[in-house]
């Protein structure tokens, strides 16, 4: 009885000084630009390496973002220029992505685009919709969210645990390690 009154007393002393544990002191977003040519064409490799080696990586947070514009090849009989992104349009933009690691393949997703397309209408519900927008997924004529129609020019981000299985279970950083 002693011993849990005593400790109950230490629990209680608020004028004890507070334990602070700033063991990751913040979290930053680095971007990483693929090197080569500024516009790609059909089968171009892009490769975006990560070489800083002092930095923790999240892979499971880690995501391509993805921007660009097209020109519309239809335009309406009132001059307008229609234009629509297909469903899951950001991942049926590649046909194969691989993540190597220390010039190791980790993972390689041929087809992500149908790939994805499965596993989203497998594991995803109504809650998660607002979320998969980002994504490209859940586009349809109405509903045309990454896509600014004056410019024709599209954004969004393609999260390597939507794309990727292992990078989905894998939350612990990566320390000291060249990506690619």
């Amino acid at each position: 009885m002693a011993l849990t009154l005593a400790s109950s007393i230490e629990k209680c002393d608020v004028f004890d000084e507070p334990i602070f544990d700033n063991s990751i002191v913040s979290l930053h977003e680095h971007t990483y630009k693929p090197y080569g040519s500024p516009s790609y064409k059909n089968s171009d490799e892009i490769r975006i390496p990560v070489h800083f080696q002092d930095l923790i990586l999240d892979i499971s947070e880690s995501y391509i973002y993805i921007e660009g514009k097209f020109t519309p090849s239809q335009i309406a009989a009132d001059g307008h220029i229609k234009c629509n992104l297909s469903n899951n349009a950001l991942a049926f933009l590649f046909e194969e992505i691989r993540y190597e690691m220390g010039g190791e393949q980790i993972a390689v997703v041929r087809k992500p685009g149908i790939t994805t397309s499965m596993k989203t209408m497998l594991s995803f519900g109504a809650s998660q919709m607002p979320v998969l927008l980002t994504y490209g997924w859940g586009l349809g004529e109405d509903n045309q969210d990454i896509l600014d129609d004056a410019t024709h020019v599209f954004s969004g981000r393609l999260p390597l645990k939507y794309l990727m299985g292992f990078a989905e279970d894998y939350t612990k950083g990566l320390i000291n390690h060249n990506l690619a």
